[in-house]
């Protein structure tokens, strides 16, 4: 059975300025091109800008640092002719709307869960070799107008993540229990079969078919990281991806380390993309 619990968007925009709403710690509008996109886990917001013919790059945030922590990462890639898209999910970090009594996996293959048919569409498509039906990715966008509000048309703010984190506790009533249901029924632990079948396609060990055959998989560590532990979970990658297909940056910070290694990651992301046919990048700060 589902909890009804109304997001600030709902609960606080409302009630307060324009200017007010644009200097909290996280503004409705803190990115561009952003959207509320309604589906039935309740509404997902989506930013989402730069070339429209430009390669797409998809951000997914861990479960309580907010989309934010790749704003910077995300405009530097715009610069260089890359379409970005970074969405709150509807649990961690989620300005929720309908709350799931548990987390199921339906959560992720929803049609109406698609942020963006195009988008979604072509990074199935560069990703596992195959183009979903277009009837599966329907979205009904008129049916659901989206709030007008402005946007900038680049990122050129910094935010503070620990305002950004609080913020959340703070202002969003959704937010404490999406990430206890996370952490209750998330696919945390226990998930070595499904990496090792991803891990074989980088091996060239199945799929030829896919963009990810054969190639290389670059992950980030915080140095001081003291959630995710990088020499520990670069033995346990090893155990499951030969040495070859694996490149390993350790950047100094903590959980969040994205932020303030913004420049360093963006050039090394634009680069490593130029050498290698596949663009996968994992700041394991996410897979928690």
């Amino acid at each position: 059975m589902a909890t009804n619990i109304l997001s600030p968007i709902t609960s606080l925009i409302p009630f307060i300025s324009a200017e007010q709403a644009a200097s909290m710690a996280y503004p409705p509008n803190a990115l561009p091109g952003g959207r509320d996109v309604p589906t039935f886990y309740g509404n997902m917001r989506v930013y989402e800008w730069g070339p429209l013919d430009g390669e797409k790059v998809m951000f997914v945030h861990g479960d309580a640092t907010p989309s934010l922590v790749f704003s910077k990462i995300a405009q530097a890639l715009v610069d260089a002719n890359y379409r970005v898209m970074l969405f709150v999910l509807f649990g961690p970090a989620g300005l929720l709307r309908t709350l799931p009594a548990g987390y199921d996996n339906p959560i992720l293959l929803n049609p109406e869960s698609a942020p963006s048919q195009e988008a979604i569409r072509d990074k199935v498509q560069e990703v596992l070799g195959v183009s979903p039906s277009g009837p599966a990715l329907a979205i009904s966008e008129s049916a659901h107008p989206v709030p007008p509000l402005v946007f900038p048309p680049a990122v050129n703010q910094t935010y503070d993540l620990a305002a950004l984190l609080q913020w959340q506790f703070d202002h969003n009533e959704g937010h404490v229990h999406a990430f206890q249901q996370s952490v209750k029924h998330g696919p945390l632990q226990n998930q070595e079969d499904v990496w090792a079948k991803v891990c074989d396609i980088f091996a060239g060990k199945s799929h030829p078919e896919s963009p990810l055959y054969n190639s290389t998989l670059l992950v980030y560590f915080g140095d001081e990281d003291n959630i995710v532990f990088g020499k520990e979970t670069n033995e346990d990658i090893l155990k499951l991806l030969p040495a070859n297909h694996l490149k390993v940056e350790y950047v100094p910070g903590g959980h969040s380390f994205p932020y303030p290694n913004s420049e360093k990651i963006s050039q090394d992301l634009i680069s490593f993309w130029g050498s290698h046919i596949t663009k996968l990048y994992i700041p394991v700060q996410l897979q928690e």
